[in-house]
């Protein structure tokens, strides 16, 4: 379940630091174009690369999304770093932590999405969805399977 939440300078995300609880149900409100479903994926998706989140807001040159997750009672830190490459292309790393013996150790190395992915399928058994979730919206169908716009 993750425990926090931290995203700054990313295009579609709103720059927050939350907190969750043990909560079953989250909801997540606000206008249009205000980042619901984006913030909604990062929350359902926290372990996968974000290469489709590669764009910063205008005049960022740097920003991340942090999670702060417990899986099966181990702690984890997933950290998505993101900047601005000369021509204007964003590039990430994404780095994968595990607490052990109380500090948080990097599992990942090099932060390339691909190693990313290998390590955190074996140490998730992680696919597609971490977390179940009704997404219910009119003009956001199709997103998730099982969006719901009745």
């Amino acid at each position: 379940m993750i425990k926090r939440f931290i995203s700054k300078g990313i295009m579609g995300i709103p720059d927050m630091d939350i907190e969750l609880g043990d909560e079953k149900i989250i909801v997540i409100k606000g206008p249009n174009g205000s980042g619901k479903t984006s913030l909604l994926r990062q929350i359902t998706h926290p372990l996968s690369s974000h290469d489709r989140f590669n764009r910063l807001k205008e005049g960022c040159m740097d920003g991340h999304i942090i999670m702060y997750l417990v899986y099966n009672g181990v702690p984890y830190k997933v950290h998505h770093e993101y900047a601005l490459k000369p021509g204007g292309k964003v590039k990430v790393l994404s780095y994968l932590f595990k607490k052990i013996d109380g500090e948080f150790t990097e599992l990942t190395g090099n932060g390339l999405p691909s190693k990313f992915n290998d390590v955190v399928k074996y140490e998730f058994n992680y696919e597609k969805y971490l977390y179940d979730i009704l997404n219910i919206g009119v003009s956001n169908k199709g997103i998730i399977d099982g969006t719901n716009i009745d």
